[in-house]
């Protein structure tokens, strides 16, 4: 990876669908991050809150992320001692647990209030904007929930929140 992006360094690790932190990876994750000076590992923590697009959005992909959520919730309470021993750095926060496949402006302001108000100085926001295309579809035929996953209109919406976000911060600056 150094290779591929250089002359830009590597600045944070991370994986994907947030396996590294899993208790019995995370610690090699850390180890790889130090060995290669990597100075930051992502901690999925996201404090609690609900936008006022809780009540529409309290199905079963909904509860799916609660349980995403206090799994690495109880993850990060264990990775961020290892984390700290080896002096890499994180965001405070993590934005887009929650409400991963349902981000929309109203979410990540409720999200990063929420994160200010617990003292947090460095929040990351996470969106799901890429979709597949439906000719891509039979990649996922193992795996149904993943092919629902993948080719969710959802992440078009994300898309469109996530420019509104952009275009509202322009604005504001």
């Amino acid at each position: 990876v150094k290779s591929l992006v250089a002359p830009r360094p590597v600045s944070s690790l991370d994986g994907h669908n947030h396996v590294h932190m899993l208790p019995f990876l995370f610690p090699l994750a850390a180890s790889l991050a130090f060995e290669e000076s990597i100075p930051e590992i992502r901690i999925s923590r996201e404090s609690l809150f609900f936008s006022t697009q809780a009540s529409e959005s309290m199905n079963l992909h909904f509860m799916v992320n609660v349980a995403k959520f206090l799994v690495l919730r109880w993850c990060a309470f264990r990775a961020a001692p290892i984390a700290r021993d080896m002096q890499l750095g994180s965001p405070d926060a993590l934005v887009g647990i929650l409400y991963s496949g349902m981000m929309s402006p109203g979410a990540v302001r409720a999200a990063i209030h929420r994160a200010k108000m617990d003292g947090t100085k460095r929040v990351e926001v996470v969106f799901h904007i890429g979709r597949s295309l439906q000719s891509e579809a039979s990649r996922w035929n193992h795996l149904p929930s993943a092919r629902a996953f993948f080719l969710s209109p959802a992440r078009d919406s994300e898309f469109h929140a996530l420019q509104e976000i952009k275009e509202t911060v322009r604005n504001e600056a």
